[in-house]
């Protein structure tokens, strides 16, 4: 097992102590350091230990990693008993004609390090009893779309995901108590119709980009109304079997109160992402987000378009608005959002701004 680019104790240990140094940084160099005084124990049990202690409120601890292990899978030479290898990853044609996405063209490049399903639950309880031993008590699982393009060799998409899934639900219920998961990049079919048995919140849009690859040259950050819109109309159909989450946010971020009132609305989690140290953080928008202690106050159901938003293009048409609504225990709320300024162009295959003008300055070919 190893997550990201962690490949031994040592580099994890000096991850870990970054990060502590970052958090004290952040609190201003309180006196009261992160770092516990007792120094029995390293890694991450000492990680989770320092971190309960430095907040006391803290109701629980998650650890992100994909579906397959890290992003590109697992490395098969440290794996020989799970009968891992790398394998292709082919996407559909119905996909590659879809929005690019940066994350997906790295994996294409490099395969799967595919763990063999009969090995599926074997793979996901080595992992998750680790992590639960060390304090751990749930875990964010990304990337869930990719058995589709590694099922050739065993049996299809459907037969690959029946044996996954049943072996991460087997783990979630022995380490997790069943629930304490998120889902992130899981809208395919195989997850909806084979994976919410245990698993009840999961995104409904693309990453949060802090950095928009495919900006304008007037610096329009046009990815952020394109989450948007992506959330609140895939809510009509993922709402059905699962929590929306709209994904998390940077408060400090140049369009952080556009996506703060969309999470306000969005009746799914309020999460932020934000850089560590001094300066990173605006606490008079999170304030508006939470009450004194720290209690979300959400919409009671989930937030969807309003009927005068459906089938309209709030990214082209130069007059639609996008506008979403929910409920809360008073009455109702409606958030109106201008998401005008460009997006994909499924007929052109390309990003474009909203004038339409097919000029180099207007447009951004993409080439595989």
């Amino acid at each position: 097992m190893y997550i990201e680019e962690v490949a031994s104790d040592s580099k994890l240990d000096e991850k870990i102590k970054k990060f502590s140094e970052e958090l004290n940084a952040m609190f201003d160099g309180e006196q009261e350091s992160l770092v516990s005084e007792d120094v029995s124990g390293s890694g991450m049990e000492a990680f989770t230990r320092d971190l309960r202690s430095r907040f006391k409120n803290l109701d629980g601890i998650y650890v992100w990693h994909a579906l397959c292990g890290a992003w590109n899978g697992v490395r098969p030479e440290t794996l020989t008993h799970l009968e891992s290898k790398v394998v292709p990853f082919d996407i559909s044609p119905g996909l590659d004609a879809s929005m690019t996405d940066l994350a997906v063209d790295r994996i294409v490049e490099a395969g799967i390090g595919l763990v063999h399903p009969s090995k599926a639950h074997e793979f996901y309880d080595s992992m998750h009893s680790y992590l639960a031993s060390v304090g751990v008590t749930g875990a964010k699982i990304d990337v869930f779309q990719t058995l589709e393009s590694v099922a050739e060799e065993h049996g299809g998409r459907v037969e690959l995901a029946k044996t996954y899934y049943d072996g991460l639900t087997k783990s979630m219920v022995k380490n997790f108590n069943g629930t304490e998961i998120i889902a992130s990049m899981q809208q395919c079919n195989e997850f909806f119709f084979l994976a919410t048995k245990q698993i009840s919140i999961g995104r409904v849009g693309d990453d949060f980009w802090w950095q928009d690859p495919h900006g304008d040259p007037q610096g329009v950050y046009w990815l952020q109304g394109l989450h948007m819109i992506h959330c609140s109309y895939n809510s009509l159909w993922m709402g059905q079997m699962i929590q929306p989450d709209w994904d998390m946010f940077q408060s400090d971020h140049v369009c952080a109160e556009y996506h703060a009132a969309s999470r306000a609305i969005s009746g799914g989690p309020v999460y932020l992402s934000d850089h560590l140290g001094e300066g990173s953080h605006n606490f008079e928008l999170i304030k508006k987000l939470a009450f004194f202690d720290g209690t979300v106050p959400r919409c009671i159901h989930y937030a969807l378009p309003t009927r005068d938003s459906l089938f309209k293009n709030p990214l082209f048409d130069k007059e639609s608005i996008l506008k979403i609504f929910n409920f809360n225990k008073f009455g109702g709320v409606i958030g109106a959002f201008n998401c005008q300024g460009a997006g994909w162009s499924p007929k052109e295959h390309r990003y474009k701004r909203v004038s339409g003008a097919d000029n180099e300055e207007n447009t951004r070919e993409v080439t595989r």
